[in-house]
C-alpha cells in the first residue's frame, strides 16, 4: 500500500451547495461513457464465456453489521444533498458495470461517516478469499501475542513471517504465522483456532473462513468447522470462502474505536492469562492493532495493486487532497485453480484529508480482469464528492 502523502496545505476551493446539487442532478440524468481501461503489461485474462454480462442491481440495503461491530458513534444523518450524490453515483456505477465485459466484478463502497450511503453490488456473494484473508490472520497473530515485532523481514521469526505475509503476500510465511499462533502442540488445529478467533472476536460469519492453506507447514490441514461453500460457478464448493461484505465489516471494526475495544475484550477471554491484568492485555492488543494498520499500509515493492493505481490517478487530479490507504489484496491466476480465469480482489480503508478535515471510506472489489480503472475511479470520485459536500 502506498506510503501516506504529506498533508496538503493548499487553499481550499469553495464549492457552493447549488453547484453540488447541479452536479448530482447531472450525474443522475446522464448515461456516462465508459473510460478506456488503463493498459497494463500483462494481457487481460477475461473469461471466455460468450454470454452477455448480467445487469447489476445494487444490494437494496447495506449489509447488517455483526453484533461485534457496532457502527461509529459519531455518525450524522445524511442530508438531501448527500442522498442525491448517493443516488447519482450508484446509477453511474451500475451503468459502468453493465457495460464492461467482466461479469465477475463485485464492488462495495462504505462511507464510515454515513454507512446508510453504502453502494453495494454483489457484496454478499461468496468468493474465494485468496490473500485478502491475510489481514485477518495478522490481527489474529497480534491479538494472540501483542508483543509480536513487525519491524521487517530482517527480524527473527515469527516477526519476519508476519511482515512477509502482508507486504510480500508470502504464502508459506502465512502458514508459519498460523502455526506459530496455534503453538506446536496444536498445529493440527491451526486453521480451526484461527476460524474460532475470527468468528468469536472479529464477528466473521460462521460459514466463512479458512478451510485449507496448502503451503508448508500447513499443507494437508483441513478445517473441521468451516466447509467449502457451493456457488453457481463452483457447485463443488468454494475453498476459504469470504464475501466482500465480511471484509468491509472487518475494516469497519478496525476503524470503529468502540467495536475494536469490544473485540479486544473478547480476545482477553482467550489470551489475557499471560498479562498482569485483563486491562493490560486489552491495552496491548489495541496498540498492536495500530501497528497492524501501519504494516497493512506498506506497499509491496514488486506489485502495484488496482486500488493503489486508482489512488495515484486521483492524487494527480486532486493535489489539494491527501489520500492514504491500508488493506490487503489477493490474486489467483488460472494456474492456481480449475477455472480458466483470474480472480483479483482487494479491500481496505481509504482516508481523504484536507487540513483538519478527514473522511474515511472502506472499499472492496473483486474481478476477473486487471482492467479495473473505470469503476474504481468512479468509486473514488464518489468518496471525494461526499467529502467535498460536507464542507
Amino acid at each position: 500500500m502506498p506510503h501516506p502523502s504529506p498533508p496538503a496545505n493548499l487553499t481550499r476551493r469553495t464549492f457552493h451547495r447549488t453547484a453540488l446539487l447541479a452536479l448530482a442532478a447531472l450525474l443522475n440524468a446522464c448515461r456516462p461513457m465508459l473510460p478506456s481501461p488503463t493498459p497494463i503489461p500483462s494481457p487481460d485474462p477475461l473469461p471466455t464465456a460468450t454470454s452477455p454480462p448480467p445487469t447489476f442491481s445494487p444490494t437494496p440495503e447495506p449489509a447488517t453489521m455483526p453484533a461485534a461491530s457496532p457502527t461509529p458513534t459519531t455518525l450524522t444523518t445524511p442530508d438531501g444533498l448527500l442522498r442525491d450524490l448517493h443516488t447519482a453515483y450508484r446509477e453511474r456505477l451500475r451503468t459502468i458495470l453493465d457495460q464492461i465485459a467482466d461479469r465477475h466484478v463485485r464492488l462495495v463502497v462504505r462511507p464510515l461517516g454515513h454507512p446508510a450511503l453504502e453502494i453495494n453490488f454483489g457484496g454478499g456473494e461468496v468468493q474465494r478469499a485468496a490473500s485478502t484473508i491475510k489481514a485477518l490472520i495478522l490481527i489474529y497473530a497480534l491479538f494472540r501475542d501483542p508483543t509480536l515485532d513487525l519491524r521487517g523481514p530482517s527480524a527473527g521469526r515469527p516477526a519476519s513471517d508476519a511482515y512477509r505475509m502482508i507486504v510480500s503476500s508470502h504464502n508459506s510465511a502465512t502458514a508459519r504465522v498460523l502455526i506459530a499462533a496455534a503453538g506446536e502442540d496444536r498445529r493440527e488445529e491451526a486453521l480451526d483456532l484461527f476460524n474460532d478467533f475470527a468468528h468469536r472476536v472479529l464477528g466473521l460469519p460462521p460459514q466463512l473462513g479458512l478451510t485449507q492453506w496448502d503451503y508448508w507447514p500447513t499443507t494437508g490441514l483441513r478445517a473441521q468447522e468451516v466447509r467449502e461453500l457451493p456457488s453457481e460457478e463452483f457447485p463443488q464448493g468454494v475453498p476459504n470462502p469470504i464475501t466482500l461484505n465480511a471484509l468491509v465489516d472487518f475494516y469497519t471494526l478496525l476503524e470503529t474505536p468502540t467495536a475494536l475495544y469490544e473485540a479486544a475484550e473478547r480476545a482477553a477471554d482467550l489470551y489475557a492469562e499471560r498479562y498482569p491484568s485483563r486491562q493490560a492485555y486489552i491495552d496491548a492488543a489495541l496498540e498492536a492493532a495500530e501497528r497492524a494498520k501501519a504494516l497493512l499500509a506498506i506497499p509491496d515493492p514488486n506489485y502495484v495493486t488496482p486500488l493503489e493505481k486508482a489512488l495515484e490517478a486521483v492524487r494527480r487530479a486532486h493535489p489539494s487532497l491527501a489520500f492514504t490507504l491500508y488493506g490487503k489484496n489477493g490474486t489467483l491466476s488460472p494456474a492456481d485453480w480449475d477455472i480458466p480465469r483470474w480472480h483479483i480482489n482487494e479491500a481496505g480503508v481509504v482516508t481523504l484529508s484536507q487540513g483538519r478535515r478527514v473522511g474515511k471510506f472502506v472499499l472492496a472489489f473483486s474481478s476477473a480482469s486487471f482492467h479495473t480503472a473505470a469503476y474504481l475511479d468512479a468509486a473514488l470520485e464518489y468518496c471525494m464528492a461526499l467529502f467535498t459536500a460536507e464542507r
